[in-house]
């Protein structure tokens, strides 16, 4: 099975993205969530409602792959989007091309079913995947 160019592109950036990001962005990660505010210093309601990487250094919020994802400009011109209520505009097995057959499980592993506590972790785990299905 081998990702499409699409996908191998955006989870690439994704990745870098992801291990760019501040030990202190460790704190703005849950997997469970694409975003939630959990209370703090005040509601989010910048951007028309929806996360921005700002958004998500304000205290009592997280967000998954898929919300962090959602702040990078290229990915939100594309239509990707996560609003403060905790919507997402397209699924990430969607928006990154691994929708259909084989890829789908791979999709699942990154954005639902895995256990990672901070963004590195994340893109360490999402690393070997693009190396094993480039």
């Amino acid at each position: 099975m081998i990702l499409s160019k699409l996908a191998q592109r955006r989870l690439s950036t994704l990745i870098n993205f992801m291990d760019s990001l501040p030990p202190s962005a460790a704190d703005h990660f849950h997997m469970r969530f694409w975003f939630r505010h959990y209370g703090g210093d005040h509601e989010p309601t910048n951007n028309k409602g929806f996360i921005t990487k700002q958004t998500l250094r304000d205290c009592g919020t997280a967000a998954c792959a898929a919300g962090w994802a959602a702040t990078i400009p290229s990915f939100r011109r594309a239509g990707l989007r996560v609003n403060t209520s905790g919507a997402i505009s397209i699924l990430p097995e969607k928006f990154f091309d691994m929708l259909g057959g084989k890829t789908y499980p791979l999709a699942k592993k990154l954005f639902y079913g895995n256990d990672v506590k901070t963004p590195k972790q994340w893109a360490a785990l999402a690393k070997k995947m693009l190396a094993k299905y480039s």
